[in-house]
């Protein structure tokens, strides 16, 4: 396995594992990790594009036999006890390195090698028996079948039944290539074997491939005795050499890295299917639609919670409003100030004195920290909790992620939540404006500027009219001209403050609405903080497991160099013995043509399943069929319709038909 497909598993299996704000129950995360364990194994198993052909089946099936057969040597012990098979034993080429096949495959297995040409990219593996009692020679058969390529279900005619095996072959058979043989023809008559045929096709049927290939073999009769001669055949039906021509003849290099690389799609269209899901592609709509409801409910709190604090707000405005008034004040200056510092004075201050000293009027404390306390902080975590409970609801009808959202909302501030209105307060009140705006500047200016020059204007009159009464010889103390100076100034100056409160209107809030603007726009703030958190989260794991599913189907679909075969490999079957044929007298027992097996249809994939995952694996069409070497000895057809194939090439047309990228 490359570095780069290790640390995206190692990545997918951290997010699934840890819990995240995409976490998920314990038999949902035993799914995704099954599945990305399953394209581990593949990954793992595939540094010279291997093929790994794993022999499955209940305990005395004849296992061993087949694999001695196709070893052509007693390589593992064959036995009739239930459980026969406990070591697995692999059957590998002397140049395969041995550290560089998964550790699950050679921890506890029995290695046997072989300098045979035609199987230099291809293993052999004896599994232990599906059926054991013991869980831990079948856990061990599952690692195997994951690691493997191709999977060769061996039965017998009084073996084929036994649950335990096909609660294995239920949940691994559509991840590798497969087909099923049934061995030991030698010991049934045609009768019984067709029966057990068909038995185990209804079965396989019932997983969902109708017409996967079913071959009836007789191992034992194909490992050479002690004098290195091979018993002489038993069996009216003995398809094993097709079998052994398909494995070491027939299943090239190329054909071998592209079912590996087809396999390897299919596991890793599984694992998407099973992360989609649990984790549904319209993950992001619905987030949108939680947001829109959000917004929605914060604006009907907003309302409520403005209601609840009418008599908070209300001690508010009237603390914070004619702080507003006195900093608007301070812009001014000039004798235009003083006439509004005497106008605070009479309409602010001394209110505001009377009211704190003498209690009048119930006016609340200045401390606004302490206003927004009490009752008003119960209020507040109220409407927060109703929130988030409505959102809790929403969350769990659209099967979002609720744990990360209770731990979200289970530790929020409402202390921070009642400081932020406070602020919020003044700052709509204009407490906390660091610098005027620029209508409040040139209201302030020109406001200023009038004051300084209606009394100079006044006083100039008024000095005017006092010379004059002088040249005309009137004597006067003046006294009269001073009141009427000072009568016309307060005057002008009361029609210049009208002006001013006139032109600076919309700079203070109207009290009716700066309560409610003000807490909703703290809702907003803080509960879409909170809801943000929690989709950013989402959406952070979401990336996080798309990333590494990108990482891994560009590995998985970048092609690797295709190995050549060695120059010593035979390139036609008629180099090898000649494979047995069936015999030509014509057997006593007829198979019904409408139960009899079609000519072998390709094996059953994930693809086929009933309900398939998405796939991005392209069926190509069918190859061509090709007439067998003539040097071969022509197999009878297997049906009427059937073409005139060997079976040998039948059965590599049906592992080879899926497989992308054949020409």
């Amino acid at each position: 396995m490359t570095p780069a497909a290790a640390d995206a598993l190692n990545r997918l299996r951290e997010h699934i594992t840890t819990p995240h704000a995409l976490s998920l129950r314990p038999d949902d995360a035993a799914r995704v990790r099954q599945a990305a364990d399953r394209l581990g194994a593949q990954l793992a198993s595939a540094t010279h594009d291997l093929l790994i052909i794993a022999l499955a089946g209940g305990s005395g099936v004849g296992k061993s036999s087949l694999i001695n057969a196709l070893a052509g040597a007693t390589i593992a012990e064959a036995a009739e006890q239930r459980p026969c098979t406990l070591q697995p034993t692999l059957y590998l080429h002397q140049a395969i390195p041995a550290s560089e096949l998964p550790a699950e495959l050679t921890a506890s297995a029995r290695l046997v090698t072989h300098n045979r040409p035609e199987l230099r990219f291809k293993i052999l593996i004896d599994t232990p028996d599906l059926d054991s009692f013991a869980t831990s020679n079948r856990a061990a058969a599952r690692t195997i079948l994951k690691a493997a390529g191709l999977v060769l279900y061996v039965f017998s005619p009084e073996k084929y039944w036994e649950e335990r095996a096909w609660s294995v072959i239920r949940d691994e058979r559509r991840f590798s290539a497969s087909l099923a043989v049934l061995n030991k023809a030698d010991l049934a008559t045609p009768d019984e074997l067709e029966q057990a045929a068909i038995e185990i096709r209804h079965r396989f049927a019932e997983l969902g491939c109708p017409s996967l290939p079913i071959l009836r073999i007789s191992a034992a009769r194909h490992i050479p005795r002690d004098d290195g001669t091979i018993p002489p055949p038993a069996a009216p039906i003995d398809e094993f050499p097709s079998l052994r021509a398909h494995i070491e003849t027939e299943l090239r290099d190329g054909d071998i890295a592209r079912m590996r690389r087809a396999q390897r799609l299919r596991l890793l269209d599984h694992l998407e299917n099973t992360l989609a899901q649990l984790f549904p592609p319209d993950l992001h709509a619905r987030l949108d639609a939680l947001e829109s409801l959000a917004a929605t409910a914060i604006e009907s709190q907003s309302l409520r919670l403005t209601a609840d604090l009418h008599p908070t707000l209300a001690a508010a405005d009237l603390e914070l409003r004619p702080q507003a008034t006195l900093r608007l004040h301070r812009h001014f200056f000039g004798p235009f100030r003083a006439w509004l510092a005497l106008a605070d004075l009479l309409t602010i201050t001394l209110p505001r004195l009377a009211r704190h000293v003498r209690g009048l009027g119930g006016g609340p404390s200045p401390d606004l920290d302490d206003l927004l306390t009490g009752s008003s902080t119960d209020a507040l975590d109220h409407a927060f909790r109703a929130w988030s409970d409505q959102l809790r609801d929403q969350i769990y009808a659209a099967r979002l992620p609720l744990d990360r959202w209770r731990r979200d909302t289970a530790s929020f501030p409402i202390d921070i939540l009642a400081a932020d209105l406070v602020r919020e307060l003044r700052l709509r009140h204009g407490l906390l404006d660091a610098s005027p705006s620029r209508r409040l500047t040139l209201v302030a200016h020109s406001a200023s500027l009038v004051g300084w020059a209606i009394p100079m204007l006044l006083a100039a009159a008024a000095l005017a009219s006092l010379l004059i009464r002088l040249l005309h010889g009137q004597p006067t103390g003046g006294f009269d001209l001073l009141a009427l100076v000072l009568t016309t100034t307060a005057l002008a100056f009361t029609l210049l403050h009208g002006l001013t409160a006139l032109a600076l209107t919309g700079l203070t809030p109207p009290p009716a609405n700066v309560g409610r603007h003000a807490i909703a726009a703290v809702l907003r703030r803080h509960f879409g903080r909170v809801l943000t958190t929690y989709r950013e989260a989402i959406e952070a794991d979401l990336d996080a497991i798309h990333h590494a599913l990108q990482t891994l189907r560009a590995l998985v679909e970048t092609p690797g160099p295709v190995p050549l075969p060695p120059a010593d490999l035979p390139t036609t079957s008629a180099e090898l013995p000649p494979p047995l044929t069936r015999q030509t007298a014509q057997p006593t027992f007829q198979p019904d043509p409408a139960a009899a097996s079609p000519s072998p249809a390709p094996l059953l994939l994930d693809s086929d399943h009933p309900n398939p995952p998405p796939t991005h694996v392209p069926t190509p069409p069918a190859p061509t069929p090709t007439t067998p070497a003539p040097s071969q000895p022509p197999e009878p057809e297997t049906s009427p319709n059937a073409p005139n194939l060997s079976p040998a090439e039948l059965f590599r047309q049906a592992v080879l038909r899926r497989s992308p990228g054949r020409p």
